[in-house]
């Protein structure tokens, strides 16, 4: 048995000796939410304080910890499952975020997600997202520009995880889950009292499956584990700490060709020779919060947090006998080879929040200040071809090639500096207004250098040394109203402007260094929120616009093998998106929502990169070409911009009448095609699909212990979520999400 198995099952084995110590459930952790289940209350905590999710003057979609084990979410790409408009998808050491079509495609530490991810309060780096999510509260989804009440900016949107608090009484949970692909789940969580004031909570986590491609990629192999500290020593001081640490091996993510090799067996991808192939990630999260009242009014929070991270992986990209344009030459291909993908990083980030917030009788406010200091001492990557050859003329010359061999590296130093707040003050008992400032100061700062390499012809080209800088200060407001209809019917309407910070692509071999300009958005939304048939239906609606300027896309540079950013003059996105939750008599629950998304470039000439090419011979589709030698981008939909795309869940529960209870869960989500870049090449589009789980459980009376019987994917969807080329005409290689995945199991708490 392997030492995560031993970890594990040493884990659970802890937790279950003392499951006898009472039966009686620990308290839900503060404040006190349900899950996102029919007409319940579901308090949040999106606006920085523990409010009604109906009271929210924003589309918030909040998903309790209780529908992620329901639904088997155990990181953060199944959040994707249970949230419309919304994709987390993984890209090797990274996890990409979209929401309502904005993200990023390129993952460097050159440049800033578009949707920023919080855990307890603390913004995480996309490179730190592709890890277990285990002892979970909630997750609150945010749509559009987030700034006045949040400390790192986000253009596209913010998505908030809660861990769960310790409890003033002992108690615990746990879970231990076997399926197919040798899969092996375990979860256990343990509140340790030491007082009326001091209390702790241990959690850990540990997973091992083989992997779901043939060729033994997309395997997991992970632990995690944290510890809380809550102190609440008096009425108007608490302190909680956390310390989480993370590890995962095997052969990690890996790739699949399009057009499938066997169209037979999505899953079959045979290993690129040539390489060893392994992914090594470690990560660290250490942060706390203060809150101290001042007075009954007035609350100071502080959060500083440190997280370190390093990663190592070497992935295959490509297979023999495939065949590949080289528009470097004419009329002529590149063939019979494999490739690779290497990268190897670490960086460390400190933070620091401080904010002061009160509430008086009409009025609500927040005032606060944002640090936050990225440093990458060391990265380097690289794409190698090897055993190709050039096919021109009926001859073919051997050829090999590395971009970012030995002797390249980048160093990126990253600052943000920021003052935000935001007021809502009540006219009246029914109107309210509310007015937002941010002022944002962000720094960056990247050097080192790049080589690329062509052994076949024992050739090198000089090495491209870079040392850049970028600085943006901006001003942004929100300007919103909020008018109560009724006792339970809310509308409100807010303008919004939000930005990401410019950046650069340090590793364009053969050219010099290139930025790329800051991204700005002016955005317009208006609600309904409203609780219908005694509060037991809960429908909401929000439409929504946002006015884009410099939509930083990415594209694929072939000299390179890195992608690049580039920005688009304009670009428009509006929508109507609608929540929907019904509890009915019989222990039967309904929740739905439904997106509709439209997400286009309005005006977007740009350069070729260095694959595209324009007139004879061309690599692009002709109707793509203008005269100037530019690509017209115009009229194309965005990355991830599915028209449609929803969810839904069925819950019916059985109560028994020994007191123990049965409960059946059958849920799916379902999006219309999309496209993977914006450049919607040849092999790029993301076809539509319906994804189904399902789950039925057993709970004992008391709820002291449970067994469930659950799958996921029963549908056996194939489903590309992410291409890894970023758009190298002809080179089609993608992440899948898994094939159906089945089991049991089993859980317990004290």
């Amino acid at each position: 048995m392997n030492k995560y198995r031993s970890c594990l099952l040493a884990a659970v084995g802890f937790a279950a000796i003392s499951s006898g110590a009472r039966a009686q459930e620990a308290p839900a952790a503060e404040p006190q939410t349900t899950s996102n289940s029919g007409g319940a209350e579901i308090v949040v905590t999106a606006q920085k304080r523990a409010q009604n999710v109906q009271d929210v003057a924003a589309s918030v979609t909040v998903i309790g910890g209780d529908d992620l084990l329901t639904r088997g979410v155990t990181d953060v790409r199944g959040i994707s499952q249970l949230a419309p408009a919304i994709a987390l998808n993984q890209e090797g050491a990274s996890t990409q975020v979209f929401i309502r079509g904005i993200g990023q495609t390129v993952d460097a530490e050159t440049n800033d997600p578009a949707v920023s991810t919080n855990i307890d309060g603390v913004y995480a780096s996309r490179f730190t997202l592709s890890g277990a999510l285990f002892d979970i509260d909630r997750v609150e989804v945010l749509y559009g520009p987030q700034g006045t009440l949040y400390g790192r900016n986000a253009a596209g949107g913010t998505v908030n995880v809660t861990t769960k608090l310790p409890q003033f009484e002992f108690g615990g949970e746990g879970t231990l889950s076997y399926g197919n692909y040798n899969s092996l789940h375990g979860f256990a969580a343990v509140n340790l009292p030491v007082s009326d004031t001091l209390a702790f909570r241990v959690a850990i986590d540990a997973a091992k499956r083989d992997g779901y491609m043939s060729n033994g990629g997309n395997d997991l192999d992970r632990i995690a584990g944290r510890v809380t500290m809550r102190f609440e020593p008096t009425d108007n001081f608490s302190l909680v700490a956390r310390a989480e640490v993370q590890h995962s091996g095997g052969m990690g993510d890996t790739l699949t060709l399009r057009p499938y090799l066997d169209p037979k067996r999505p899953w079959f991808q045979p290993i690129a020779p040539g390489d060893e192939y392994y992914s090594r990630r470690n990560s660290q999260r250490y942060s706390a919060e203060f809150n101290y009242d001042l007075n009954d009014n007035v609350t100071l929070t502080y959060i500083p947090a440190y997280t370190r991270y390093n990663f190592t992986f070497n992935s295959p990209t490509g297979y023999p006998v495939r065949y590949y344009p080289n528009p470097g030459v004419g009329g002529s291909a590149l063939t019979g080879f494999s490739a690779s993908f290497f990268w190897t990083n670490r960086a460390s980030v400190w933070t620091h929040e401080l904010r002061l917030s009160g509430e008086t009788d009409r009025l609500k406010w927040l005032v606060g200040g944002y640090l936050y200091d990225h440093d990458v001492p060391f990265y380097r990557s690289s794409f190698n071809i090897h055993n190709a050859a050039v096919y021109s003329g009926g001859s073919a010359q051997p050829f090999s090639f590395m971009s970012g061999g030995p002797g390249s590296f980048t160093q990126v130093n990253t600052t943000s500096r920021a003052l935000f707040g935001e007021a809502t003050f009540s006219l009246s008992d029914a109107f309210r207004v509310t007015g937002g400032l941010r002022y944002s100061a962000d720094k960056r700062r990247t050097n080192g250098q790049n080589i690329t390499a062509f052994p076949a012809s024992n050739s090198a080209a000089p090495p491209q040394v870079f040392d850049l800088s970028t600085k943006d200060d901006r001003v942004d407001w929100k300007i919103g109203v909020e008018y109560d209809i009724g006792a339970d019917a809310m509308f409100y309407a807010n303008a919004q402007t939000g930005y990401i910070a410019a950046g650069f692509n340090p590793s364009v071999a053969g050219t010099p260094a290139e930025t790329f300009d800051k991204e700005t958005v002016m955005s317009y939304t208006a609600g309904l929120k409203t609780m219908l048939l005694d509060r037991r239906l809960r429908l909401n609606f929000e439409g929504f616009y946002y006015d884009y300027s410099g939509l930083q896309v990415s594209a694929f540079d072939i000299a390179s093998g890195k992608g690049v950013l580039k920005n688009i003059d304009k670009s428009e996105i509006y929508g109507l998106q609608v929540d929907a939750g019904l509890n009915l008599d019989g222990g039967l629950t309904i929740n739905a929502n439904l997106a509709y998304l439209n997400a286009k470039i309005k005006k977007g000439m740009l350069p070729p990169p260095a694959v595209f090419t324009c007139g004879a011979g061309s690599t692009v589709p002709v109707e793509y070409c203008s005269v100037n030698n530019l690509i017209d981008y115009s009229g194309l939909s965005l990355p991830k911009s599915p028209k449609w795309s929803g969810s839904i869940s069925v819950t019916k529960d059985w109560q028994l009448a020994n007191g123990g209870e049965i409960s059946a869960n059958v849920a799916g989500k379902f999006q219309s095609l999309s496209w993977g870049l914006f450049s919607h090449l040849e092999g790029l589009e993301q076809p539509g699909y319906f994804k189904g789980d399902a789950s039925l459980t057993y709970s004992a009376p008391g709820d002291n212990w449970s067994v469930t019987a659950w799958v996921t994917n029963f549908t056996n969807k194939d489903t590309f979520v992410t291409p890894a080329a970023a758009g190298a005409y002809g080179l089609n290689t993608w992440f899948m999400d898994p094939p159906r995945m089945y089991g049991l199991r089993v859980g317990f708490k004290f």
